[in-house]
């Protein structure tokens, strides 16, 4: 039996998503946690290029977010049935990694700076939430998910964004104003076994 670990600051932040991937599949791991920034001074040393989250796949380690969540869908069978499914995952992925844009700017930025960053972001996560609707739409008319008719990685990370979104732009009801994806986002909510996860998951500030 292959065995997992993933190790990841105690937020959800990046590696939510991939918690989430396992908890979907029913896939036991070890979910390690860093504290920041107390452990992490220590620890950053250990890793293969000074950041976080890492898989360990019997004992393999695999690096960056991104590459780590594909490689879980594929995995697991959440990445789409046909080539063509799986480019059109890959294209609401691209999309909700615009939101970091921003994301990364407003880590960065002085404080002088953060109600324009602020407001910045918000317009244009109004417009990447219009496009999403319009791609959801594309499929079953936006009734399902955004690939094929069964939860996909596209629909996992949407649903980990959304919670994310509201404290980029500092709109709480920002995702309201999208029937379609609010729907999506409950649906994905709804699912069983990520109910189970996030009502007994670690409470985290973010």
């Amino acid at each position: 039996m292959t065995s997992y670990k993933l190790t990841y600051f105690n937020i959800r932040g990046r590696g939510e998503v991939v918690r989430i991937l396992f908890k979907l599949a029913g896939v036991d791991f070890e979910d390690q946690r860093i504290e920041f920034p107390d452990e992490w001074m220590e620890y950053k040393a250990k890793t293969p290029f000074g950041r976080l989250p890492i898989l360990e796949v019997d004992g393999k380690q695999l690096t960056e977010s991104k590459a780590i969540m594909r490689y879980l869908a594929r995995e697991f069978g959440f990445y789409g049935d046909t080539n063509w499914g799986r480019s059109q995952v890959d294209c609401v992925l691209d999309m909700l990694e615009d939101f970091h844009v921003d994301a990364n700017k407003m880590f960065y930025a002085q404080a002088e700076e953060r109600d324009r960053i602020v407001a910045e972001a918000k317009v244009r996560s109004l417009e990447i939430l219009a496009n999403l609707e319009k791609k959801l739409k594309e499929n079953n008319n936006g009734d399902g998910f955004f690939v094929g008719n069964k939860i996909t990685i596209a629909d996992v990370l949407f649903f980990c964004e959304t919670f994310f979104v509201p404290a980029l732009t500092g709109d709480k009801e920002i995702i309201k104003g999208f029937p379609k994806l609010l729907a999506l986002r409950d649906r994905v909510g709804q699912n069983q076994r990520i109910a189970a996860w996030v009502a007994q998951r670690p409470q985290t500030a973010f």
